[in-house]
């Protein structure tokens, strides 16, 4: 899996690194709907980026469903006119696809091609393989602390291991 998995749950320590290891100078944060991002997350993740020098803007995406294209093509304006170079999604699968699209419409806009804009996402919702596992995957995802709670230590450990060796 090309996707480097970040499972320690530190969004703080991780989120602007990242952001910034894969080239991004200036993110478009997605945030998915109230209940999939929690104000603790959002602020660790929008403090790591400002703590990695990196510009940001902000845009909502809303529950699945709520404003399809017009959405989508709201935020591409919104990348092209702040010189967004990376898309951050933090919330659940659908947030995540809505960020795989956005980066890809706004490659297309930029080449005249099929191309991909870059983006991570700060999985909070859901199962991290329905995030991280279809069509153009994301250069990272982050699992939040909550969805770590459930997960046994032994497979844990072997996730940690796994992002040790990313």
């Amino acid at each position: 899996m090309p996707t480097r998995l970040v499972a320690d749950g530190d969004v703080a320590r991780w989120c602007g690194r990242l952001v910034a290891h894969y080239g991004g100078t200036k993110a478009l944060v997605v945030l998915g709907g109230d209940k999939h991002t929690r104000d603790e997350l959002v602020s660790a993740a929008l403090g790591s980026v400002d703590r990695a020098l990196l510009e940001r803007v902000l845009f909502r995406c809303g529950s699945a469903g709520d404003g399809g294209d017009e959405l989508i093509d709201e935020a591409v304006a919104l990348a092209t006119d702040e010189g967004v170079d990376f898309v951050l999604a933090i919330g659940d699968a659908d947030t995540a696809g809505f960020a795989r699209e956005l980066a890809r419409r706004m490659a297309a806009l930029d080449a005249g091609e099929d191309g991909f804009v870059p983006y991570g996402c700060i999985v909070s919702e859901g199962k991290v393989p329905a995030v991280v596992g279809a069509g153009e995957v994301p250069f990272f995802a982050i699992i939040a602390p909550e969805l770590l709670e459930g997960i046994g230590s032994p497979l844990r450990e072997l996730l940690g291991n796994v992002c040790a060796a990313a």
